[in-house]
């Protein structure tokens, strides 16, 4: 129920719903209904990030190239290459415009050693 490509980031508290819970009701309201579920697979694409505590709903696809913010709640398919937060998930930027736009604060540490890297961020941060 739940595809997962290559270099996918998947951090704490992530759930993946695969079904709708909401058709318990409907099971209650209409007998005609009483034997009812209702499953979506989820897809995510390749080298896809997914934020703390982040929920994916049923029959949604995520595209290549994506961010997922911390606690968002992703409802609908997903655009390759965006940056998705909020509750609903919406788009707020490319991946290029969130590379642009945070160009004077990366700080190329990713090979330092942990002494090394200590030093050098906090010697830049202010």
């Amino acid at each position: 129920m739940i595809e997962i490509g290559d270099n996918v980031r998947i951090t704490s508290g992530v759930r993946f719903v695969t079904h709708d819970g909401g058709v318990w009701v409907l099971r209650h309201k209409y007998s005609e209904l009483s034997d009812i579920d209702l499953f979506g697979k989820i897809r995510i694409g390749n080298n896809v990030h997914i934020g703390f505590n982040a929920i994916i709903m049923p029959g949604v696809p995520i595209g290549d190239n994506c961010i997922i913010g911390c606690g968002t709640i992703v409802t609908h398919d997903i655009p390759a290459n965006s940056i998705v937060v909020g509750v609903p998930g919406r788009v707020i930027e490319s991946i290029g415009e969130y590379a642009a736009k945070h160009d004077d604060d990366f700080m190329h540490t990713k090979k330092m050693a942990t002494d090394e890297k200590k030093a050098f961020v906090l010697g830049h941060l202010r």
